[in-house]
Order: C-alpha cells, then structure tokens, then sequence
C-alpha cells in the first residue's frame, strides 16, 4: 500500500506443493492423476496465479482433461504455457532496467538448476556492480 510515497512491502510466500495441487482439485472438482499434479506444481513454482492460469488454458485446450468417468485429470498431450501467462509476464517486465533484468536472469537460473549448478559459480556472471 503507498501512502505519502512510501509503501509497505508485503512479503507473499510462494505456496506449497501440496496447496498449488488442492486448489486446482477445488478448482477441477476432482483428483488430479499424479503426474499431472507434479507437473502443475512444478511448472508454476507455487504463485498461485501462475498455477490459475496454466490449469485454466489446459483445460481449455483440451490438453487437461478428465477421464471418462470425470473421476481423474490427466494430460492427454505435453502442457502449453498459456499466452495469458506470457502476457502478464512480459506486461510485468517492461520496465525493468538492463541491471534487474540480469539480476532476475541469474534468479531464473538458479531457479532452473538449483540442485545441479553450484550457487557461488553463478554469482561469479553477476553484472551488477
């Protein structure tokens, strides 16, 4: 909230794994198959946002479906990243100076190869001295 040109800052945490998978079986109305689950989980990084948007577009699609009986969902082909998805997040990055933009690429890296790389090699590529 600003207020007299200062704002409070509030930190929101991403959300479990476990909370990202109930909110798309609420939002579904039934289980999802657990692969598709992981993959929800996995590809939006617990923002619930993103999680709305990247189950919303793959149930549109066709892409996340339901069984015959509606009981579970499954993918039926790999899952696409919605275009409203893509949109927010170029939407949210215009403004973003050439320093915050390789700061959040180093953060997106780490993110991708967190238990693969080691963090003080990544932090050696920091160009914002």
């Amino acid at each position: 909230m600003i207020v007299d040109g200062t704002f409070d800052a509030i930190e929101v945490m991403p959300l479990s794994d476990a909370e990202i998978i109930d909110a798309a079986e609420i939002y579904l109305g039934s289980a999802l198959e657990p692969a598709a689950a992981r993959a929800i989980a996995t590809a939006t990084g617990g923002v619930g946002l993103f999680a709305r948007e990247y189950v919303v577009a793959n149930v549109f699609s066709g892409t996340l479906a339901a069984d015959g009986d509606g009981d579970v969902w499954r993918f039926t082909a790999p899952p696409g990243v919605p275009p409203t998805l893509v949109e927010l997040v170029n939407a949210r990055s215009e403004d973003v100076t050439v320093e915050q933009r390789s700061f959040l690429d180093v953060l997106a890296m780490v993110n991708r190869c967190h238990r693969r790389c080691r963090l003080p090699n990544l932090l050696r590529w920091r160009t914002w001295d």
